[in-house]
């Protein structure tokens, strides 16, 4: 009964339940020590011990303490001789007064650690079920990761071994759409392989940035240089919205190439055909705020909590992806200390927002880092 009780309700209680009820088992003790008036002390003595129990097992040390004074000192006045008088003339009552006092304040202490060892028990009980529920899902959604992975691998495999085969066995075809298949496998097996390990040295704090000075134009130039082909392929539109776009950002280039890929590509993944997204930019102080805007089917509102949790996919998108580009956007952008959010209605499309550091002007005493390496 006590493992099932609510830690928050019943365990602590109000103050005012906790004493009042400590009162109330206090006042129970003594009537019903009433009906053992002629039996042996001891047998009497056993009824407040009994209450100074269940006041601090349910209720703590103090609610137990202020249960034996009310059966102690009321007791007293009630049953002891001379009646309603404080003072105990016969020596042996007395003797049984002061055992009470030190059996109950014993009961008290002994029983208040007893309940203090129960509920830590039962929050260890309820943190150890809870990771195990924790761990359960993220073993489940690796497997599943490692089962989409394994998947496009050994799709991207089987194009580069099929088009291979092609060139060896027909030598008059032209070579160039073959061998641009099994370039474009190429590159998507790369693609995987490089977020599995971006998302490795992110878990272990150990991703490393090679900052130099880059203007937001050329890094969103550079970035669409590599999503335009798979935009082309559904008639999607990229626009470029940048203002202050020749200021200097001081970032790791091949890495912010991939969080615009990463998002790009999810933009494009997800929307339909013949749609537009527009990449947006501008200086906010000292930092530079990027956003991609597009129009696909936007995020539900239960589901943006999760959106950058890594191995999450939101549950009819499930197979689209392996649910690791969002967690690798984040920890680039916050191994550069800049921020990272998402505004989203469903049905609506999605803005993902990101901001990275401007570069400082250098003062006479503060050595030039640019081009030099620095560990997140």
């Amino acid at each position: 009964m006590i493992y099932e009780m609510n830690d928050q309700r019943d365990f602590k209680g109000t103050l005012l339940f906790r004493y009042g009820t400590a009162i109330v088992l206090g006042v129970a003790a003594l009537v019903i020590m009433r009906f053992f008036e002629t039996e042996e002390e001891v047998t009497a003595l056993q009824i407040p011990l009994v209450a100074v129990t269940l006041s601090s097992l349910f209720f703590g040390f103090f609610p137990g303490v202020l249960t034996a004074l009310i059966c102690s000192f009321a007791g007293a006045y009630l049953y002891l001789e001379p009646a309603h008088n404080m003072f105990i003339a016969d020596h042996g009552e007395t003797l049984h007064w002061w055992l009470f006092n030190v059996l109950a304040l014993l009961m008290a202490s002994i029983t208040a650690r007893l309940r203090s060892a129960l509920i830590q028990n039962r929050r260890l009980r309820i943190q150890y079920e809870s990771l195990y529920e924790e761990a359960k899902k993220a073993v489940k959604a690796r497997e599943e990761v490692l089962a989409i992975v394994s998947h496009d691998l050994r799709n991207d495999l089987g194009s580069i071994m099929m088009n291979s085969e092609l060139l060896l066995r027909n030598t008059n075809i032209d070579p160039k759409r073959p061998a641009a298949m099994i370039k474009r496998s190429g590159e998507q097996m790369n693609g995987l392989i490089e977020n599995l390990l971006s998302l490795a040295k992110i878990d272990s704090g150990h991703l490393t940035l090679e900052l130099s000075s880059h203007n937001a134009r050329g890094l969103v130039d550079e970035a669409l240089e590599l999503v335009s082909p798979l935009a082309g392929q559904k008639s999607i539109q990229i626009q470029k919205q940048l203002l202050n776009d020749d200021v200097q950002i001081d970032c790791d280039q091949p890495k912010v190439i991939r969080i615009f890929s990463n998002l790009l590509g999810n933009s494009i993944k997800f929307m339909g055909k013949k749609g537009k997204i527009i990449i947006s930019g501008k200086s906010e102080g000292d930092r530079y705020l990027f956003s991609v805007q597009d129009q696909g089917p936007g995020i539900s509102e239960q589901d943006l909590p999760h959106i950058f949790d890594r191995f999450w996919q939101e549950r009819k998108m499930a197979q689209k992806g392996t649910g690791l580009g969002l967690s690798i956007v984040k920890g680039i952008v916050e191994a550069h200390h800049g921020s990272v959010w998402v505004n989203s209605k469903f049905g609506e499309g999605s803005t993902f927002y990101f901001t990275l550091p401007l570069k400082q002007p250098r003062s006479e005493t503060q050595p030039d880092v640019s081009n030099g390496k620095k560990s997140a």
